[in-house]
């Protein structure tokens, strides 16, 4: 006690603490108070522990993972606050009424000539309060600091999507654990859909790329050691393509992608699966997912759903799911967009469900995400997104602006928690490559107020201030504003090097120049880099850079006789053999092959490309590639030509069903129906954008028995020549082409700059449309 009594005496000679966000720490997420001092400090090189609790002491001290120093070490007192009078008015002073605010997870940090100690209710808040000393000493801080530090959200949550091709080996996830954990995550989740392997149902995982109940309850004792909990997960309703591919679960689908709720065998299924996960798993909640259930009313239960109508038929099955996950002592999660598409579901089912809203943009509120949940008190956490899907890297404009905007609007709404998603459609992604955004989201799930991220992202994360890394990611982030590159899409990827045979393509190579203007200034800032942790983050990120220039170059070969093509091929197959390294680095095999299979269908073209030279047409106009197909349907269709088809979407005539489906041509701009339709009519749409209205000129190859449709209007054509009469704001472009014509192609007039996002278009947009899929 005596030592307690000349700290106290001490005391008196401080004056009031004043805390203040001026001073930037390099720490993530960064701190809710901090005060600066004067003096000069160094910084703790061991661990002084008191206390009876040694287990408590013996996992704290392996997560003191700082490099020893040589020399006399400063040491740092741990106290947990409660059951001690004389550790409490130390902490108090120092932390003044702010002490009742740190609860279980917060923490209480001072470094100073008289103090050096982290104080916390709990252990996971001492466990906090050393991630955040690990980080200073790291970057060499050397100033007294006061912090008192609480979290602005108690679920933190971060979601990966491991179903699309990608799919993390148990030493990668343990890796995710310790990085997440280090930024005061408290939850880890996965998307699943097919990827793990009951005990009940072992036959539906690949034999290559899963997770088994053991490595579940593996890496739920690991994350544990943590401070984090792991989120049970299974598409319990919609996306279920993959297993019902299986010809022993075929007969339980209600579509092609839908379980059926009606189906006792499925039923059966979802409970035994369901209920395995719930016992491996670690936290509280179980997330079934059922999200985009497309044709939920077209399926063979469609004169059931008719009967009762979706939100019954919906919610009715939905009861099923929390029934089984509550009698595994969970409770439930599930996606919130079909209950905000039908909001009736929401007053249907149990008040205790955790409602998951998600929207992964760039918008200016977030009121129809929200509203619905918190007008009528409901559970539920934010889902903001770092989005990989179909694109060549993740859009980190669009993911940074959706994370500060959906958090902050959550928080002043009353979410529970922030769900971060990331989202990997498409298949062929790094999750090294998202770090970027997960960092922001863990900041900002934390401390909602927090800012000057972008510094304190490069020292925390590699240990460096030259700013190459973040400056080299946002170099990359112009390529999204090109039409070649627009929204960083994958089309370019996917873009044939040489026509099929007996056939021609169309290639605009205008704004070629520019794209690998900005790929080179980025492979230079990330040359420049140099990171002390985490090179592996740089290595996903220049990975992508050298595939974009190589994407770049080929097209400048496929109309330039002067260019070899030798060493495009070597650099192909050198670049292929980079990304099989860090796939592995992270990824079991499954998926790989199918991967690895574009890039050794572009060495094969790329030998083909100097005889077929003569068959690629050079333009300077814009082809509309991107359209919503509906085909072989009978010449009495009677389609509305006013129709606003989305991907998916089903119509039905004379008894018959025909599918909306994405199409995008991959030879510049020749719409090809005999790729997937019989000789019949079909019909093509897409949207258009203006600021303004305007009439434009449009060209429309094909044939006489095509016929063009604007805002479900017939517009005559001339010769192929079209006066488009477009008003502001979104125009609907519908084609009609019967059996005749099994090819065309459409363009605006060359003065107009146009970009896309699939069948999305726009004209000179003041302001870019940067959608998510």
């Amino acid at each position: 006690m005596t030592a307690y009594r000349n700290l106290f005496l001490l005391m008196g000679m401080f004056l009031p603490m004043v805390f203040t966000h001026a001073a930037v720490l390099p720490v993530i997420p960064y701190p809710q108070l901090v005060k600066v001092g004067k003096d000069n400090v160094s910084m703790p090189g061991k661990l002084l522990l008191t206390g009876k609790d040694s287990a408590m002491q013996a996992r704290l001290l392996r997560h003191w993972q700082l490099p020893a120093a040589s020399g006399p070490q400063e040491g740092v007192s741990l106290y947990i606050i409660s059951g001690n009078s004389s550790i409490y008015e130390l902490v108090r002073h120092y932390a003044q009424n702010n002490i009742e605010k740190i609860g279980k997870e917060g923490y209480i940090l001072v470094i100073n000539r008289q103090h050096r100690f982290i104080a916390a209710n709990d252990e996971v808040g001492l466990f906090y309060g050393l991630q955040t000393l690990i980080q200073l000493t790291r970057a060499h801080w050397q100033t007294a600091v006061t912090i008192i530090d609480w979290p602005d959200f108690p679920a933190r949550i971060v979601f990966d999507d491991i179903s699309r091709g990608p799919i993390s080996t148990v030493d990668y996830i343990k890796k995710q654990i310790q990085r997440l954990a280090a930024l005061k995550v408290n939850y880890l989740s996965f998307y699943i859909e097919h990827v793990v392997q009951p005990l009940s149902h072992p036959d539906f995982a690949p034999a290559d790329g899963k997770l088994t109940i053991r490595q579940i309850r593996e890496l739920s004792d690991y994350a544990a050691d943590y401070h984090m909990q792991l989120i049970g997960n299974f598409q319990s309703f919609g996306h279920f393509e993959k297993i019902l591919a299986l010809p022993q679960y075929r007969h339980m689908g209600e579509s092609a992608t839908l379980i059926s709720p009606l189906d006792d065998s499925a039923r059966r299924f979802l409970t035994d699966v369901i209920g395995e996960l719930c016992d491996a798993f670690s936290a509280p909640w179980f997330n079934v997912n059922c999200d985009e259930t497309f044709g939920i009313d077209k399926g063979r239960s469609a004169k059931y759903v008719d009967s009762v109508g979706i939100p019954k038929f919906y919610a009715g099955f939905i009861q099923l799911l929390y029934d089984v996950v509550k009698q595994h002592g969970k409770k439930m999660m599930m996606w919130g967009d079909m209950a905000l598409k039908h909001t009736e579901i929401l007053d249907l089912l149990p008040r205790d469900i955790m409602y998951l809203s998600w929207e992964y943009g760039d918008q200016a509120n977030f009121d129809q995400w929200i509203k619905p949940f918190a007008r009528r008190g409901l559970q539920y956490m934010v889902c903001p997104g770092i989005v990989n899907s179909y694109r060549m890297f993740p859009d980190m404009i669009m993911a940074k602006k959706n994370i500060g905007g959906f958090v902050k609007q959550g928080r002043e709404s009353g979410a529970a928690g922030v769900f971060t998603t990331v989202w990997d459609d498409g298949g062929t992604y790094l999750f090294d490559a998202d770090w970027y955004g997960v960092y922001l989201a863990a900041d900002k799930s934390w401390n909602t107020g927090a800012d000057g991220f972008d510094h304190r992202f490069e020292n925390v994360t590699y240990g460096t201030d030259n700013g190459n890394y973040v400056n080299a990611l946002f170099t990359l982030m112009q390529l999204r504003e090109l039409p070649v590159t627009y929204n960083l899409n994958d089309q370019l990827w996917k873009q044939q090097i040489v026509p099929d045979s007996g056939k021609q393509m169309i290639l605009n190579n205008n704004s070629i120049a520019g794209a690998l203007h900005i790929v080179r200034i980025a492979d230079s800032l990330c040359h420049r880099a140099a990171p002390v942790l985490h090179p592996e983050d740089l290595a996903a990120m220049q990975l992508v850079i050298h595939q974009y220039e190589l994407m770049l170059r080929t097209r400048q070969a496929m109309v330039d006789p002067d260019m070899s093509t030798d060493s495009l091929v070597a650099a192909y197959k050198a670049t292929a053999e980079t990304f099989r390294k860090l796939w592995l680095n992270e990824n079991q095999p499954y998926w790989l092959d199918t991967v690895l299979r574009s890039w050794s269908q572009k060495v094969k073209e790329l030998q083909k490309l100097p005889a077929r030279r003569k068959d690629i047409i050079p333009t300077n106009s814009f082809y509309f590639t991107n359209w919503l197909l509906c085909g072989n349907l009978p010449s009495t269709d009677g389609m509305d030509k006013a129709l606003q088809p989305s991907p998916g979407d089903v119509y039905i005539y004379d008894g018959n069903k025909y599918r909306w489906q994405k199409f995008a041509a991959t030879n510049g701009g020749i719409i090809d129906l005999e790729e997937k339709y019989l000789p019949s009519v079909i019909y093509a749409y897409c949207q258009l954008q203006t600021d303004s209205a305007r009439v434009a000129d449009a060209w429309l190859t094909s044939g006489d028995s095509t016929v063009l449709y604007c805002n479900g209007r017939e517009v005559k054509t001339v010769q192929n020549r079209i006066q488009l009469p477009l008003h502001a704001g979104i125009n609907h472009l519908l084609i009609r082409s019967t059996g005749i014509c099994r090819s065309f192609t459409f363009r605006l007039q060359d003065d107009l700059v146009i970009t896309n996002h699939k069948h999305k278009y726009q004209i000179n947009s003041k302001t870019n449309r940067y959608e998510v899929d």
